[in-house]
Order: structure tokens, then C-alpha cells, then sequence
């Protein structure tokens, strides 16, 4: 059934842009970016004082302090992916945290508090009775410096010993006083949220400059994923961290294997292929051969990173290499590709799949879009609200998909100029199904054959990922859009075409000067003195 002009605008009603290149090029106030120039700490647009931890970095923090796995996710709701859970507009504290904050606090204080040897190696001491205060003292002030990832006041620690040494005498039970502690402590603001608050900065009124503590909670859950160790916290209690320092203790944490875990996460979220719609036999084979790229390329060899998109040779498991038609193995592991469109992460059925219909068929709009959004950064909008997207032009037993989208891509309509961007790439992909099969005739109508061929606007023509992940490299978009990307993830917020264009520009021209090695990308970042500041918003 014909669905109408409508569904062009399905992904859009728009007129479409290609981004990623625009934003290197002009910054705030239409100045001109010259990435060779000395990066400033105002090179950031604004962010928000407090960020809320995701559940993973809740999880990997309860790991971390009380020993405890999988807490958060049992608890609390799962965190909207925008595309990254890192994301701090899409992250409000809604009643369902709230509620499952306070039941994982009070079942966590329930246990922990009961596991006397544990509550005295944190406190350093062993109560002698209830009214033992200065011991709770201690261990109120060795947890919370964990907890809160900074040392609490004088004042704070007063307002949680006071009802917990009341609880302690009530019941004649000091480690009553500890399950009050660790519950309170757990459900501050200062646990959940971690805060970028910083000083003001002379002759700059909107530029706050972070203190040590905040510094290296950034740090570390930048690197780590996760909170400060207490050696970072010590180093904290010191001296101001001078730029040199914080440089060499980020090249510190990028040579410990803990660095791997946060990079493969960004790509994850990033690279979107977790909720395949592939046949359930063979999802763990798909996941295993995207994992085993993004492991060989981000941490286990010194290859350029958009190997990611190059790569000549797979990871598949006997079932996965029948189901490519590639030559019989005996046992998983690396072969080169037999079909010589395939390259890279854009050959894999995991990320095929996400632009799967109706089992193995495909949209190409859908494809296409993701590609010039998600991993070039292109400017196409979101669709109207009432139109349905799960409704596009479909094959007739007369005629082919090529024809009814043709038919319906009206070059009067306000929605032509952003399906001119994506229905191209998406077709040129288009001899790879939903399931990553090749193929070369519509699965619908053999007579209709399928040739595959797509255009990257003004870049040049392609068939299949290895010519399109060629093109990708070619127009800078791919690397340019990686690094805006990461800072995103890495800084909660999405980077924007103004303030933010100088610091991108710094930052990709140290990507690809370092011959694209994703931790002296890291590396920059933490150089930059944006990472030491933050911008207030205006009112």
C-alpha cells in the first residue's frame, strides 16, 4: 500500500545540513576556528553545577565502597540514553529514583551495618559501647570522604552524629548509630550527584574553577568510570593539582587497565547495537564480533581508530560465519572478509539490525539517518510528531523498493533536501539485509535486483560499509564527529556550534595529529583548561 508523500518527512520536515564539517569551521560570534590556537578555559559552552551519576556509575561506585554488585540496577530505573547515559538533561530526579534510592540505602545500611569486622576496618577502630561517639565519628568521616568523594564539614558530620549516636543509645547498639550513617549518607544529594560547583574566577564572572576534589572525581570517572580512589583522594587534601600534575596523573590512569571499561562504554552507547532484532540463536555470536573489534582496535592493538570502520577482518563463531556465507571455520576466532564490500563495523549484523523491518528487510531512510546523525554528526531534525515512522514506502508485487521511494521523494517537499542526505547512504547499503546477509535481489521480488550504489552528499558515490567508511574518513566528519561525540559523554551536555567550537577543533587536531589513538584524545581533554573550569549559565 502507497503511504504517502507524509512518510518523507517521517525522519524530518526539514531542510537538512551537514553539520559536523560547519561546526569546525565557525565559532561563537562567527569568528573563524584556527585549531593551532592556544585553547582558553571559556572554549565550553555552559553546564550544570550538580550531575547526577548514571546507574552504572552508581553500581560501579556501590562496588567500589561497600562491596556490593548490581544494586542500582535492581533498585533504581533504568537511565534514558541520549545516547549516553552520561547525559544530564535527560537524568531528573523523578519519584521512582527517589522511592528506589531509599529502599537501596535502607536495605544496604541494613546489611553492611550487621558486617561488624567491615564496619570497623572503615572506621579504624572498634566501638567499645553506644556511646562510643568518637568511633562512629571516625567512621562516619572515612565513609562519607568515599561517599561523597570530599571530606564532609565539621557541620555535616554534626547533623548526621546526632541522630545516629541517639539511635546508638536507644537501642544500646553502636552499630545501630552506622546503619542511621550509611543510610543518611547515601541518600544525599552529595552521593547521587556529583558536583562541578568551583570558585569564582577574577575578571571572569560566568568561570568557576574546580577545586582538587572535584577535579578528581572528574578525572576519575572520566578515565575510570568510576569514583576517585583513595589515593587520588589524599592527593586531593594537598596542594593545588597544577596543570602539569593533573596532566601526568591522567597519563597515570590511562596506562592502568581500569581505562579500557569507560572507552569501550562510550562506543557502546555510541555505536547503539545493543537491542538487536536478530534471530536470539545468533545474538551472542553478533555481540561477541562487535566486541571483539572494539577490543582490538580501542585497547588491545596500536592501530588508528578508525580502524573501527577499515578493518579487513572479523571476529565470528562457526554459526555466525555460515550465517554470512563466508568458508566454514571450526572454532571462532579472526578471518579476513570473503565479500569484498565488507569492511568494518558497518559490515556487522549488529549494527545492520538496527534499521531491520519486519525481520531481515530494511529502511534505508532509517539506516541512512543513523549514519549521518549519529556517526557524522550531521544537522537533519526529528520528524513531526504525528507521523509514523514505522510506516515506510514498501516493494509491490509490480514494482520495487527503489521505485516506490523514488515515487514518493518529491523534490517540491520541504522534507527532499534531508532524505537527498540520508536515502542515499541507506541504499547504498542496501545489499546487506537486516541480519547482515548479503544479497542482490529484493527478498520480496527476485525480479527486482538491487544495486547498492549510494552517494555521500558531496563527497562521492559508494557501495557497500569498506567504499562508504572511505568516504566517511575522507570528508573529516567520521574523526570530527567521534571527538564531539566523546565530549559529550565525557561532560554530560551536547556540544554546540559556538562556544564549544574552538575546544572541538583543539581536540581534533590532537586526535588526529596522535594518529587517531583514543587516549591522547582523553589525554587533550584533561589538558585543556576547560576541563579545570566550568561556564555558569545566564539567567
Amino acid at each position: 500500500m502507497r503511504v504517502g508523500v507524509a512518510w518523507l518527512c517521517a525522519l524530518l520536515a526539514c531542510t537538512g545540513e551537514i553539520g559536523a564539517g560547519a561546526d569546525r569551521d565557525a565559532g561563537r560570534d562567527g569568528e573563524i576556528i584556527d585549531p593551532n590556537r592556544p585553547p582558553e578555559a571559556t572554549d565550553q559552552g555552559a553546564s550544570l553545577a550538580l550531575s547526577r551519576l548514571s546507574r552504572r556509575e552508581l553500581d560501579d561506585v556501590l562496588q567500589q565502597i561497600f562491596d556490593v554488585d548490581g544494586l542500582a540496577e535492581e533498585y533504581l530505573p533504568a537511565d534514558v540514553l541520549a545516547p549516553f547515559d552520561t547525559d544530564t538533561e535527560s537524568r531528573g530526579a523523578s519519584q521512582v529514583l527517589i522511592d528506589g534510592m531509599e529502599a537501596l540505602a535502607f536495605n544496604l545500611a541494613r546489611d553492611r551495618s550487621a558486617d561488624t569486622a567491615w564496619v570497623d576496618s572503615v572506621a579504624g577502630c572498634t566501638p567499645s559501647d553506644a556511646s562510643d561517639v568518637e568511633c562512629l565519628r571516625s567512621f562516619a568521616t572515612n565513609l562519607g570522604l568515599r561517599a561523597w568523594r570530599r571530606p564532609l564539614t565539621d557541620a555535616e558530620l554534626d547533623a548526621a552524629m546526632t541522630p545516629a549516636s541517639m539511635f546508638a543509645m536507644e537501642r544500646d547498639d553502636p552499630y545501630v548509630g552506622v546503619r542511621f550513617l550509611i543510610g543518611a549518607l547515601l541518600q544525599s544529594p552529595e552521593f547521587l550527584y556529583r558536583t562541578l560547583i568551583g570558585q569564582p574566577v577574577d575578571g571572569e564572572p560566568s568561570l568557576r574553577r574546580l577545586d582538587n576534589y572535584e577535579l578528581m572525581s572528574r578525572l576519575a570517572f572520566l578515565i575510570w568510570g568510576t569514583m576517585p580512589s583513595d589515593e587520588m583522594l589524599q592527593r586531593a587534601a594537598g596542594a593545588e593539582l597544577s596543570d602539569e600534575e593533573l596532566i601526568q596523573l591522567a597519563d597515570e590512569m590511562l596506562l592502568d587497565p581500569r581505562a579500557d571499561a569507560p572507552i569501550e562504554v562510550f562506543h557502546t552507547f555510541w555505536l547503539g547495537y545493543r537491542g538487536l532484532r536478530v534471530p536470539a540463536a545468533l545474538e551472542p555470536a553478533m555481540l561477541a564480533e562487535t566486541e571483539a573489534l572494539l577490543d582490538r582496535v580501542l585497547t588491545d592493538e596500536a592501530v588508528a581508530w578508525t580502524s573501527l570502520f577499515t578493518s579487513t577482518e572479523t571476529y565470528v563463531s562457526p554459526e555466525l560465519a555460515a550465517h554470512y556465507a563466508m568458508p566454514p571455520i571450526s572454532e571462532p576466532g579472526w578471518v579476513s572478509y570473503a565479500n569484498e564490500q565488507r569492511a568494518g563495523v558497518l559490515s556487522h549484523a549488529s549494527m545492520l539490525s538496527l534499521s531491520s523491518r519486519n525481520g531481515n528487510e530494511t529502511s534505508p531512510t532509517i539506516r541512512g539517518k543513523f549514519i549521518a546523525t549519529q556517526l557524522l554528526c550531521w544537522s537533519i531534525p526529528e520528524p513531526p510528531a504525528d507521523v509514523d515512522t514505522d510506516d515506510p514506502p514498501e516493494a509491490t508485487d509490480t514494482t520495487c523498493k527503489s521505485e516506490e521511494y523514488e515515487a514518493h521523494r518529491d523534490a517540491s517537499s520541504t522534507c527532499f533536501n534531508c532524505h537527498e542526505l540520508m536515502d542515499p547512504i541507506g541504499f547504498g547499503l542496501e545489499q546487506l539485509d537486516g541480519h547482515g546477509v548479503y544479497r542482490e535481489v529484493e527478498y520480496g521480488n527476485p525480479s527486482c535486483t538491487i544495486e547498492g550504489v549510494g552517494t555521500l552528499k558531496d563527497v562521492g558515490t559508494f557501495r557497500g560499509p569498506r567504499e562508504l567508511a572511505a568516504l566517511m574518513i575522507e570528508s573529516g566528519d567520521l574523526t570530527a564527529c567521534g571527538v564531539r561525540q566523546f565530549v559529550h559523554f565525557a561532560t554530560g551536555r551536547l556540544p554546540d556550534t559556538g562556544r564549544d567550537a574552538q575546544m572541538l577543533a583543539n581536540l581534533h587536531a590532537a586526535f588526529v595529529d596522535s594518529g587517531e589513538d583514543f587516549r591522547a584524545l582523553i589525554r587533550a581533554l584533561v589538558a585543556h583548561p576547560a576541563f579545570r573550569h566550568r561556564v555558569e549559565a545566564s539567567e
